[in-house]
């Protein structure tokens, strides 16, 4: 049948006469459907993450984000950016010695001293690379740069020391008094320093790395005894072989002996008449069947033999 706009036939969601409810995008009849600014029929507004999500969070202010600051200032960071530490490297005893790095951040600048060592200068590494000027006086080295130029973040060897002569028995790297490693705006970094190099004793000149010894003498880099001495006095031996013994060959070859007995050579035979006596002999008179010898003595004869 046909509506006639009596109540015979109600309408709407609410099936009410003459009713145009209608069931709303919630499910309600005659509802409002969302609210304005809502983005659900909970009345749950978007913050920007999601329709009912927490809005963005964390330093960083994403969704969802628990990201907080380090301590060097990053969000999210890991604490390493305002971070710098400085060692040593490779050490060379004729003179050089690497000092190393591990930067966080872009670096302009740094101090730092290093004792046991006469420096003479300092080279090469990303220092030099960068164009940063390194200077060195007394234990303290220094690098600057002129124009703001800066290492970048990271590590290795950082400059190169060189040395004329080892002081101490160990070389060490500390910050000193007024150590620091800056970027190019002057923020200092959380710096350390540390490392050590162990020479050992000197030798007995006082000289690290030196070869000098005391010798059988006593005298450090002497010479020893001296070629032909027994001793260190330079004393020889005798011919009786005692050193710096005073028996010498006499003059018949014999060691210690007291040479020829005077008027005597070493055979025993006399050289001096004055001393054993003299015999002339002489012819007389001469025949043809005879000679006569003559004599001259100065002792007794006790006896003779002569050849004509």
């Amino acid at each position: 049948t046909d509506d006639d706009g009596s109540c015979t036939y109600p309408s709407g969601c609410d099936n009410e006469c003459g009713s145009t409810a209608e069931v709303d995008e919630c499910g309600e009849c005659g509802g409002d459907g969302i609210d304005e600014g809502a983005c659900d029929c909970d009345g749950n507004v978007d913050l920007g993450c999601g329709c009912g999500e927490v809005a963005p969070s964390g330093c960083d202010n994403e969704c969802g984000s628990t990201a907080v600051e380090d301590d060097c200032g990053v969000c999210n960071g890991d604490g390493s950016s305002c971070l710098a530490s400085l060692g040593l490297g490779a050490f060379d005893a004729s003179g050089s010695l690497d000092v190393t790095y591990d930067f966080g951040g872009p670096v302009a600048g740094f101090q730092f001293d290093v004792t046991g060592l006469a420096l003479t200068g300092a080279s090469g590494g990303a220092a030099g690379d960068a164009g940063l000027t390194v200077s060195v006086g007394g234990a303290t080295v220094l690098g600057f740069s002129f124009d703001n130029s800066e290492i970048p973040a990271g590590s290795g060897t950082l400059t190169t020391l060189a040395f004329s002569s080892v002081t101490a028995g160990s070389t060490d790297l500390s910050l000193g008094n007024f150590g620091a490693v800056t970027d190019a705006s002057g923020n200092v970094y959380t710096t350390s320093a540390s490392g050590s190099v162990d020479h050992g004793d000197p030798d007995c000149a006082g000289t690290y790395y030196g070869d000098a010894v005391v010798d059988e003498c006593g005298e450090c880099g002497g010479d020893g005894i001296d070629e032909g001495a027994c001793d260190c006095d330079g004393n020889v031996n005798d011919c009786a072989g005692e050193c710096g013994g005073s028996s010498v060959v006499d003059e018949c070859g014999e060691c210690g002996g007291d040479g020829a007995a005077e008027g005597f050579d070493c055979a025993g035979n006399c050289t001096d008449a004055a001393t054993c006596g003299s015999v002339a002999l002489s012819y007389g008179a001469v025949t043809d069947l005879s000679a006569e010898i003559l004599y001259s003595s100065n002792f007794d004869i006790g006896g003779f033999q002569f050849d004509t």
